[in-house]
């Protein structure tokens, strides 16, 4: 999915009409992490002027349409606070997975298995 997230322009059908739930999300902490980010209107801010042209975006589609290796997930923000609270919620999800069940991984062993999957991945990008 490609959405317009803060950037400036909006899909034909406008902002309402996203999606921007994950399954299985907490409600709370979505909401709490959109006032932290975009204030208390939330992703509603009618003037779109003051976010950067969508080129990111552009490119990162481009990127997952045409390249002979396209990454499995693409993130394009921004601003790094934005890419902060996606990695700080997806880690939040690991933990509520891992926690209180009969295999529960210590930090050790999850730490382990980060640095296994960061060899393989592709390095920053400007």
């Amino acid at each position: 999915m490609a959405g317009p997230g803060l950037y400036g322009f909006v899909n034909n059908a406008g902002i309402g009409s996203l999606d921007t739930t994950v399954a299985g999300s907490d409600a709370e902490f979505e909401r709490v992490m959109a006032v932290n980010l975009f204030g208390p209107c939330g992703l509603h801010t009618p003037d779109r002027s003051m976010y950067p042209q969508p080129d990111d975006v552009s490119a990162a589609v481009k990127d997952a349409l045409f390249s002979p290796t396209p990454k499995r997930r693409y993130l394009v923000c921004p601003n790094e606070q934005e890419v902060e609270a996606v990695i700080y919620k997806q880690h939040n999800q690991l933990v509520q997975l891992n926690e209180g069940q009969r295999y529960t991984y210590d930090r050790q062993s999850l730490i382990r298995m980060l640095d296994e999957m960061l060899k393989g991945a592709r390095p920053r990008t400007n």
